[in-house]
């Protein structure tokens, strides 16, 4: 018997459990494969949601616009486990925003006041980013100096490695959740592959698959997958400061140089299959936006499902008619930077002061 059971080892999940242990609780986490190897690992990393002021002030509230934040959270990750999450600052350009004044509305009231969100000067812009100098038709750009970019399968792989070294949290991989176990309105354990482990609270935080483990419970909660897929272009340190969104698409910079191009919007069940034609797609994208990757390398292309909700604002809590069971799914495209608010209101709820 543990304090708390986490079903789903992405990146709510690792915080959850994280948060729990480091307040003394006793934690299983546990996950149908490896831990982190779903949407968390095949996302971008951008922390902040695109576009922001087109998302419902809801979720722009569990968004922490200063990615310090998340540079202390890696920090101490480095000194734990020597893997270094990388992030970035660079900031995050969007060019030739179709709604630009609604955008610098936003950016003067209400929870978009937070954000830093400025216009800059296309001449500036230009000239810090070596990538887009052979671009002609950069019009406007706004910019979000404070948000940065994590390297999130490197943030996955030091959150794991912290929780093997903690003796309050126990992982299980490669093991799914099949049911819940039930004494009257109690949810006292659930049944897996590996056997049945009760816990005083199960947290679902099973991403894209949050939604069918909740049918057990007759519980309908909106939450299903959405194929993003990606590329990896091999291209040179310093052509890439910022992340940039154009043209449909986004370009976010890695340290080694590398390009990440993402993504598509694909409403196909489970299905991670990539194609050809989302491939093509996608470089059409960037080399639109930045005709100078035409000189290097696709590298990579890969798929993942992001656990789309309702106006992407995700469930956050108990789940109500049952006790002993609550979830934290539905995230959709801003798992990443939605994580530690998300988690901190779960924690705050489970485990009050």
């Amino acid at each position: 018997m543990v304090d708390f059971l986490v079903v789903g080892g992405g990146i709510i999940g690792l915080l959850l459990t994280r948060k729990l242990a480091e307040q003394g609780a006793s934690v299983m986490l546990m996950d149908k494969q490896a831990l982190g190897q779903e949407s968390s690992w095949a996302g971008g990393g951008i922390l902040s949601p695109m576009y922001p002021w087109r998302y419902p002030d809801a979720l722009n509230h569990l968004v922490d616009w200063r990615a310090e934040n998340f540079q202390q959270l890696a920090r101490s990750l480095l000194e734990e486990t020597g893997i270094d999450p990388e992030v970035s600052l660079g900031g995050v350009n969007m060019l030739n925003v179709a709604d630009e004044q609604d955008a610098l509305d936003w950016a003067q009231a209400g929870v978009g006041a937070g954000s830093g969100l400025v216009k800059t000067r296309v001449a500036d812009f230009l000239e810090n980013e070596p990538l887009f100098r052979q671009t002609e038709n950069v019009d406007s750009v706004l910019t979000l100096p404070f948000v940065g970019n994590v390297r999130n399968p490197r943030l996955l792989q030091a959150l794991k490695k912290s929780l093997q070294q903690q003796e309050n949290v126990q992982i299980k991989e490669g093991c799914e959740a099949l049911s819940f176990v039930k004494k009257q309105e109690r949810i006292t354990g659930i049944e897996t592959t590996q056997g049945v482990f009760s816990a005083e609270e199960i947290i679902v935080a099973a991403g894209a698959w949050s939604g069918d483990l909740l049918t057990k419970l007759d519980v309908q909660v909106s939450v299903s997958p959405v194929k993003g897929q990606m590329l990896l272009i091999k291209a040179e340190p310093g052509l890439l400061a910022s992340v940039v969104l154009a043209e449909g698409c986004y370009l976010i910079p890695r340290r080694d140089g590398r390009i990440l191009v993402g993504s598509t919007v694909e409403h196909c069940g489970y299905d991670k299959t990539t194609t050809e034609d989302a491939r093509d797609k996608l470089l059409a994208a960037a080399y639109r936006v930045a005709p100078i990757l035409k000189n290097y390398p696709l590298e990579k292309q890969w798929a993942g499902l992001r656990p789309s909700s309702p106006e992407s604002i995700p469930y956050i809590g108990r789940i109500a008619g049952w006790q002993g069971v609550s979830v934290c799914a539905g995230h959709f495209r801003n798992g990443v930077v939605t994580a530690p608010f998300s988690v901190d209101s779960l924690v705050r709820q489970l485990m009050p002061t």
